[in-house]
């Protein structure tokens, strides 16, 4: 199962480096609300605010909500997901990892894990696995 390969490869590495945080991106239309196609979706799904409110709590996990929506509809977003207890610690943007001579991030910014529809990330299914893997995991 590749869901659970990429949490527990980035654990390992979490813990053998002995960092603070991991970072999570995590794609908003069909992995956290089911898309609509007319805009502004209020149709959140259950498992999603369950897992991400958890995350949200831990010190150990960086969220960052990566969507292609306007400011305007990501601020409407930021704000109906808070009012479940989700709080993305940035948009679209990681500025704790900046550049380096070895990495250049100006294009596409650090990040451990991603959570979207597009990159195999099933919300029925999957949201349930993540939950349960950093509830044992601390």
């Amino acid at each position: 199962m590749a869901l659970i390969h990429a949490l527990e490869k980035e654990w390992a590495k979490k813990q053998n480096r002995k960092w603070d945080h991991i970072y999570v991106v995590v794609d908003l239309h069909d992995t956290v609300v089911s898309s609509n196609y007319d805009g502004f979706s209020i149709n959140v799904f259950d498992e999603a605010v369950r897992c991400l409110s958890y995350l949200s709590q831990r010190q150990d996990i960086i969220l960052i909500m990566w969507t292609g929506s306007t400011d305007k509809d990501i601020k409407r977003y930021a704000d109906m997901l808070m009012s479940r207890g989700i709080k993305f610690d940035f948009f679209n943007e990681n500025p704790l990892e900046p550049s380096t001579e070895l990495s250049d991030f100006s294009k596409k910014f650090y990040f451990n894990l991603v959570f979207d529809d597009k990159a195999g990330f099933y919300p029925s299914e999957d949201w349930s696995i993540v939950y349960d893997f950093f509830l044992n995991h601390h």
